[in-house]
């Protein structure tokens, strides 16, 4: 009992992933951040989805935002991406679900979805 921490601590990046916009709306505040003409067909032409991709266009400043998701597992694949962002000066936005940004994009699930910059 001696050698049993009694509060660990959480990493403050940890602590990005805790709130997210309002789990109730999120479709609806998601479809928000987007005009009229980017939800028609044209959509794939805005957006990317997958880590890889969406690491590769922000690296090539290519992004204008980045939505990640919080239910991520293991949170490890995305913990940085937050960090990557901020270096490269993009904004981001935690989204509550996978299933909820996947939607965004005609997905069943992502775990980030960047828009492009044009």
């Amino acid at each position: 009992d001696k050698f049993c921490p009694k509060k660990l601590k959480i990493p403050s990046i940890f602590k990005l992933f805790e709130g997210s916009i309002g789990e109730k709306n999120d479709s609806q505040k998601l479809k928000n951040l987007f005009s009229k003409e980017t939800m028609s067909g044209a959509l794939s032409k805005f957006y990317i989805h997958g880590i890889n991709k969406v690491t590769n266009f922000i690296r090539k400043k290519k992004v204008n935002m980045v939505l990640i998701a919080k239910d991520v597992n293991p949170v490890e694949l995305i913990i940085w991406l937050p960090i990557l962002c901020k270096k490269f000066e993009i904004n981001y936005l935690i989204v509550g679900s996978k299933s909820k940004l996947g939607k965004l994009v005609n997905k069943k699930k992502t775990s980030c979805v960047a828009v492009i910059k044009h």
